[in-house]
Order: C-alpha cells, then structure tokens, then sequence
C-alpha cells in the first residue's frame, strides 16, 4: 500500500512539472497601454516564438504567460481575451502572415 502511494505522487510530481511553463519570463503590467501598440507586441512575440521552431499552441502559452491574458489557437488565428470575472476588458483576433 505505502509502495503505491509513492509511486502515485512520483507520478503526480512527473505530471506537474511536465506542465509547468517552459519559460521563465515575467508578467508585464500592462494597465492603460495603447490597445494597437500591446497587439503588435503580442504578434511579435507570436512570430518570434514560431521562428525559434515552437508550436502555435506553445506560441499561445507564451503570449498568454507574458501579457496575462487567455489565448487559444483556431486555425491560423491567434485568439487573445483579456477579462475580469465575465466583463472582457480586452479582445483580439491575430493572424501571422506566412506561418
């Protein structure tokens, strides 16, 4: 019994840091920016990412771990919603030409 206990939590332990994020990068604050200038960074970083090889949907987590919003990938576009409780403070389609 206490042998299948510790291999459940090894196992567990494996699962966490299997999904942490693989980076490093820190939130910026990102209360009153200009809403164009936030989305050509938020593109940039996107095309960076899917240069340096990553996938769109790992593309996604790094954009959504830097500007602290929510992101999902449909198709080509790049979704990113930004919101308080169910109020959207922030919305916005992306599409990387030539990805």
């Amino acid at each position: 019994m206490k042998r299948l206990l510790a291999v459940l939590m090894l196992a567990g332990c494996a699962v966490a840091v299997a999904a942490a994020p693989k980076t490093k990068t820190k939130a910026k604050p990102k209360a009153g920016r200009d809403p164009v200038a936030e989305m050509e960074e938020q593109r940039k970083v996107i095309a960076d990412s899917l240069n340096r090889g990553d996938s769109r949907e790992r593309a996604c987590d790094i954009v959504a771990q830097q500007f602290s919003l929510w992101c999902a990938v449909r198709g080509r576009d790049f979704i990113v919603i930004r919101g308080v409780d169910t109020k959207i403070t922030y919305f916005a389609t992306l599409r990387i030409p030539g990805k």
